[in-house]
């Protein structure tokens, strides 16, 4: 604890606990108020220590304990995947919001589409709240999709996700009642300004380039062909950006187009529907 602590680690009780448990292959709840030693075996105390020293070293604590939390689930992630923000968990509440609203033309089914996907928790998440509904993931990494894949078999969602490689719109004729994207949207100044955790992270999920505002103008300009008449997008943003985004969706040609605030106040989800028949 105190070896976390010196290396600036906010909580350095809790993740000391939480590496103990992890390196003992026990529950987030085993406690170590009676000090490694005598919980670990040799091998098992040698691993507790290394974790110690790599998260001293700044990697983020999920990707020592290969696992995060988001919404009311746990998924797995790793170096070359983005760790889960609290943020995003307001994207998934507005999707599910939008979709009870959403009246498509007779005869469309409802399918839900996830660009850019990363570790899948955006869909996995729309899977659970829509039970039955057909969701598509997709992203031009492949480590990202490997974890994506993981975290739909573990959750048992294989008959309701699929998943596929492409960009931000891949070459399919696939029409959407609504799609959801986290896309990156840091700037090279925000980006030189990130701490030593998130630069730990895949720089392609988080660096968007000068402005920040250039896979967000992506996105929004690729989506009006694969949205069903009454569909809508909804995005993530980073802190000021919600004007631009509003302008790219109006230029776009969408409608009912609004913003949503976090819980530190800041516009956090940018969405808008595309024109209804």
């Amino acid at each position: 604890m105190r070896f976390l602590r010196r290396a600036g680690i906010e909580s350095p009780a809790l993740e000391a606990s939480l590496l103990l448990a992890h390196a003992a292959g026990k529950s987030r709840t085993f406690g170590f108020a009676a000090g490694p030693r005598d919980h670990l075996d040799e091998e098992a105390y040698w691993r507790y220590r290394d974790l110690l020293r790599e998260r001293a070293l700044g990697t983020p604590l999920p990707y020592l304990l290969g696992r995060a939390e988001f919404a009311h689930y746990r998924v797995r992630v790793g170096p070359g995947v983005l760790i889960p923000r609290p943020e995003t968990e307001l994207l998934l509440e507005v999707a599910l919001e939008l979709a009870r609203g959403t009246v498509l033309p007779p005869g469309i089914p409802f399918r839900w589409g996830d660009a850019g996907t990363g570790s899948g928790i955006l869909g996995i998440g729309l899977a659970l709240g829509r039970p039955g509904e057909e969701v598509w993931l997709w992203d031009r990494q492949p480590r990202a999709l490997s974890y994506a894949a993981a975290n739909v078999w573990e959750l048992g969602l294989t008959r309701q996700v699929r998943l596929l490689k492409g960009g931000w719109w891949p070459a399919f004729s696939l029409r959407f009642a609504g799609v959801v994207a986290n896309p990156p949207y840091l700037s090279q100044d925000d980006w030189k300004k990130s701490s030593r955790e998130v630069r730990r992270e895949p720089v392609e999920a988080l660096l968007a380039g000068e402005t920040g505002l250039e896979d967000l103008e992506a996105v929004v300009q690729g989506a009006p062909p694969h949205l069903h008449p009454g569909g809508f997008l909804a995005l993530e943003i980073g802190a000021g950006q919600e004007e631009a985004v509003v302008g790219y969706l109006q230029a776009a040609g969408f409608e009912d187009i609004f913003c949503r605030r976090d819980g530190a106040g800041i516009p956090r989800v940018v969405a808008g529907r595309w024109p209804g028949p």
